[in-house]
């Protein structure tokens, strides 16, 4: 889905600063929650300067690897999608010149165009596949804390908690305070 005003500039929100990237990341932590590094597993990334304070999100649990120089095999997926961008903003383009809904518009048909690699299955319908059985394996884990014979109104406070706080909100983080309340 889209995110954000859609008359604002893109250079608003896009930057080549080891600033720019990192406050990217800590929106898609607070977007992500605990969740975060169970979606986030592993990080690979180029050697440019704006990348070097990604080797911090180690410390989280995500794993950061950084390609080696003239390398870019060794990031195929995301050369494949540099491609796909670059049909539209071409070389010597800035991404930052464009406004931020025709970048949204690139990013829901990129997102979107199944791939041979994924079986022909979009990466938006994959990602959205991983974050189900994530969601899944939480509400398991919660509900074995429980004994083992929850009651259906246990079960979906359980369920309840476990997406407030994968929602990664302020809203979410109260909607969980109230479910363990009310468990306890």
């Amino acid at each position: 889905g889209r995110r954000g005003p859609e008359s604002v500039p893109t250079s608003a929100f896009l930057g080549e600063t080891a600033k720019a990237v990192m406050a990217e990341m800590q929106r898609i932590r607070e977007e992500f929650g605990t969740m975060f590094c169970s979606v986030f597993r592993t990080i690979t990334s180029d050697n440019g300067s704006e990348f070097a304070s990604l080797a911090a999100l180690k410390d989280l649990g995500t794993k950061v690897y950084f390609t080696h120089p003239y390398s870019a095999f060794e990031r195929g997926t995301n050369e494949r999608h540099n491609g796909l961008l670059r049909r539209f903003v071409h070389k010597g383009k800035k991404i930052s010149d464009y406004c931020l809904d025709a970048i949204l518009r690139l990013e829901e048909w990129i997102n979107g165009l199944p791939r041979r690699i994924l079986g022909y299955k979009t990466p938006e319908e994959l990602f959205e596949a991983e974050l189900d059985a994530i969601v899944a394996e939480e509400v398991e884990a919660a509900a074995a804390q429980l004994g083992s014979a929850p009651t259906l109104r246990q079960m979906g406070l359980v369920i309840k908690a476990v997406i407030a706080r994968a929602a990664g909100r302020a809203q979410g983080a109260a909607v969980a305070a109230k479910v363990q309340a009310a468990l306890a």
